[in-house]
Parts: C-alpha cells; structure tokens; sequence
C-alpha cells in the first residue's frame, strides 16, 4: 500500500489487510456468514459462555478432590512440584483435600486444604492427624481440645510432661497424677 491508498476507515483497513488491496469497498460480515461458519466448523468449535473455565483455562476438578481447579489455582503451595489443582493434598499434611476442603476453621484467611495448623492451636495438623482422640466426631487437625480434658490444645502442646509417649494435647492425664 502507498500512503496515498492508506485506508481511512476501520472497514477498509480490514478489507485491505485481509484481502490485500489497496482500493477495496467496506468490508461487511453478516450474522448469516457467521453461522455458515460455525456450522461449517461444527466438529471443531462449541459455543460457551467461558463460565466454566478460569483466567488459566483450567475447569472442573481435575485431582477429584471436591475442590474446584479454578479454586486451587497453579501454585504448588507445598512445593512438591505438582501444582494445587492436581494435587490431592496441596499442603502435604497427610490429610487429603477432600478431608479439608475450602473451609478455613480457624478464621486466618488460609483454606484448610492449604493450611498447616487448620485449627488455629500451635499443632501442626501434620502432627495431630484426622483421628478423633476424644470420639467427639471433630477430628485432631480441627479440634482445639483433642483430648476432651477441658483444656485447649493451644495450652497442653505438643510435648510430653510425664513422658509416657503420649503428647499432651492428647493425653488426658499428661501429669501421669492420676487425675485428669
């Protein structure tokens, strides 16, 4: 094209671009071509509303954890090299995802499937585990009083005072006194 021929409206640029001309007329697409087009490509396109896919592409659950994929996103939050949509338990704790889900128990802003200490008492969740100690049907990573003693996890701890094995956020009697 010369910058004499230099198209003045959007249409003509289109028509010159495409077409390759340098005089052309406006170039006009109808609704009926562009279904003739769908049509005609009908094994390779679906119409969608994108409501189904996130910002990556990603859709539907992809690990079968119960969490959206679009929720759990690309990071790899436990650094175990398999992005969070794929991985059945993002934060390594031993407790599935499934098990956690996108709750966040102890109000910190972190989702449980993502959070070490779900409940919020100085206890690793990796250490409590998904038992339920006190058969209070509230497993160990969500329980703030594991034992049923009365007396929070955040106060016994993970230690063990009267050395018996058991730590004393689970042991009901962790000053071997007899007495709970």
């Amino acid at each position: 094209m010369t910058p004499s021929s230099t198209p003045r409206s959007p249409q003509r640029f289109l028509s010159s671009l495409v077409l390759g001309v340098t005089h052309a007329r406006p170039l006009r697409v109808s609704l009926l071509a562009l279904l003739v087009l769908a049509v005609g490509c009908k094994d390779h396109w679906t119409p969608s509303s994108g409501d189904d896919l996130d910002d990556t592409g990603m859709n539907g659950d992809a690990d079968g954890d119960g969490i959206p994929d679009d929720v759990e996103g690309d990071v790899d939050s436990d650094g175990d090299g398999i992005p969070d949509y794929l991985d059945t338990d993002s934060d390594n704790d031993g407790i599935p995802d499934s098990e956690e889900g996108i709750e966040d128990t102890d109000g910190d802003g972190i989702p449980n499937y993502i959070d070490t200490d779900s409940d919020g008492d100085g206890i690793p969740d990796a250490d409590e585990g998904s038992g339920d100690a006190d058969g209070d049907g509230i497993p160990n990573y969500l329980d703030t009083d594991s034992d049923g003693d009365g007396i929070p996890d955040s106060v016994e701890g993970s230690g063990d005072s009267d050395g018996d094995g058991i730590p004393d956020y689970l042991d009901t009697d962790s000053d071997n006194d007899g007495w709970d």
